[in-house]
């Protein structure tokens, strides 16, 4: 052991007390002279040293080893990362609560908007509980300003540290450490609770829609918001399945581009546009489950399908994919039907996946120009309300005189305007929307005939396969069979 100097610890934080209480009561500056220590002989020192010394330093040298081995050896950090909520995080660390040396009980103190990525203020309150598996470990809430409450309720003296929880400059709350006997953290708490702030940040990113929005896939061919292949998995598909024997099925590429005329500056608006996307992605993974092929989200607000069918028209392509695209109604309730605008092109062998994205782009920004120069138009906003209307409750009756209450029509103008922007009749609409979700529901379920007339508003059965068969030329059960 070497020769040292011990400095006054206990008298140092009796003299801060004070210092502190006159600064706080009094408001009384009062001159700090440092406590006399004592010099520690060792054996650099031909001084004598006193063998009492020598034990403690040995014990606490060997008990700071043990600490440091049962660190290195946990899986704590595994834990933490695969925590999903704040519950889990708290039960993980909590568990390891023994890394943390001598300590008789910790809380935690959590602002309670501690998952903000860029809180203009933080919260005035805070979130407390203690981490200790055999202490009651229930909610309670405190004001920032009084967290030696936590110290007015022991009914026993003890020692308490406050040590901040703290990520990349960003102040999640904080963890008071309480001990009944002389002892104080050390690295090894300091290590534990690097973890802890790790662990919040983790939770934090996972819930985390702004992080979401902005982060990069992490396979070089997947988009890491649906996990559908994004514009490179696309292009390896497309090409490889110019090697597959496809010779006697038609090919056809869908783009979809949705989304439009709305910009989400808000975090409400990123948490409906993620919800949105995902809507859209799942009805085309079961498109191309029914119809044989792939789909992918190659930008932000675009998607691809690459169908192989055996022989079938555009036209009923197309059918197929409003069938499933109006019967997002997540979708829908948010950006509405008038959001989205598709290109439908037969390819063969010949084609490259480049030459046939850049024809779907020219054609959606056509119609992009034109769908812009529409919602100029007087009218536009009530018309295209009423036919969002008919597409998220299909089952519902829609009356003419209702229609024209609600938005100040007469019937005669509402007939002729409606038409002059959709390029249909608003009856037949609403129909149509009730069909769609027909095909949809005979497509992707086993209800009976007679639910699916229910579910979309028919409670006359034969009304129902009437209709549908004006519609599209076969009754539900025929075209159930047929596709």
């Amino acid at each position: 052991m070497l020769t040292s100097y011990q400095f006054n610890r206990k008298q140092l934080g009796r003299d801060a007390v004070k210092i502190l209480y006159k600064k706080l009561k009094l408001n009384i500056d009062i001159e700090f002279q440092p406590p006399k220590g004592r010099l520690i002989h060792g054996l650099s020192c031909p001084c004598d040293f006193s063998g009492t010394d020598l034990k403690e330093e040995q014990v606490y040298s060997r008990t700071n080893m043990q600490y440091m081995q049962w660190g290195l050896s946990s899986n704590m950090d595994q834990k933490i990362t695969s925590c999903r909520t704040l519950d889990e995080l708290i039960q993980v660390m909590g568990e390891f609560q023994y890394l943390v040396r001598y300590v008789q009980n910790i809380f935690v103190c959590l602002y309670e908007n501690w998952y903000e990525y860029h809180p203009y203020t933080l919260s005035d309150n805070l979130s407390c509980r203690s981490i200790m598996p055999w202490f009651d470990t229930s909610v309670f809430n405190l004001r920032k300003n009084s967290l030696t409450d936590i110290i007015l309720s022991s009914e026993t003296p003890a020692a308490y540290y406050f040590s901040p929880l703290i990520f990349d400059n960003r102040l999640f709350g904080y963890l008071i450490l309480k001990y009944d006997n002389p002892d104080s953290y050390d690295y090894n708490f300091k290590f534990w609770i690097k973890s802890f702030s790790n662990g919040l940040e983790f939770l934090r990113l996972k819930h985390d829609i702004n992080y979401l929005l902005e982060c990069q896939p992490i396979s070089k061919m997947k988009d890491n918001v649906t996990a559908l292949n994004n514009d490179i998995g696309m292009k390896k598909t497309f090409d490889n399945s110019l090697y597959i024997n496809n010779e006697n099925k038609k090919r056809f590429f869908i783009m979809i581009r949705c989304c439009l005329f709305y910009d989400d500056f808000d975090d409400i608006g990123k948490k409906h546009r993620i919800s949105s996307i995902l809507d859209i992605a799942e009805a085309l993974k079961k498109l191309t489950s029914i119809i044989s092929g792939t789909c992918g989200r190659i930008n932000d607000n675009t998607f691809l399908c690459i169908l192989y069918a055996d022989d079938v028209s555009i036209k009923q392509i197309e059918d197929y994919f409003l069938s499933f695209i109006t019967q997002c109604k997540e979708y829908l309730s948010f950006y509405g039907i008038g959001s989205f605008l598709y290109c439908i092109l037969p390819f063969n062998e010949t084609d490259s996946y480049t030459d046939i994205k850049q024809k779907c782009l020219e054609k959606i920004n056509l119609k992009l120009d034109a769908a812009f120069a529409m919602r100029c138009v007087n009218h536009y906003n009530q018309l295209i309300e009423m036919r969002n209307e008919f597409y998220l409750n299909p089952q519902k009756e829609f009356l003419t005189k209702d229609l024209c209450q609600k938005y100040s029509f007469s019937p005669s103008y509402l007939r002729v305007i409606y038409k002059k922007f959709f390029g249909v009749s608003f009856i037949h609409d609403c129909i149509a929307s009730r069909i769609y979700k027909a095909k949809y529901l005979l497509l992707t379920t086993d209800l009976k005939i007679s639910e699916i007339s229910d579910d979309c508003g028919y409670h006359d059965t034969k009304y129902f396969l009437r209709q549908f068969h004006n519609f599209t030329g076969m009754t539900p059960s025929q075209y159930r069979i047929t596709n």
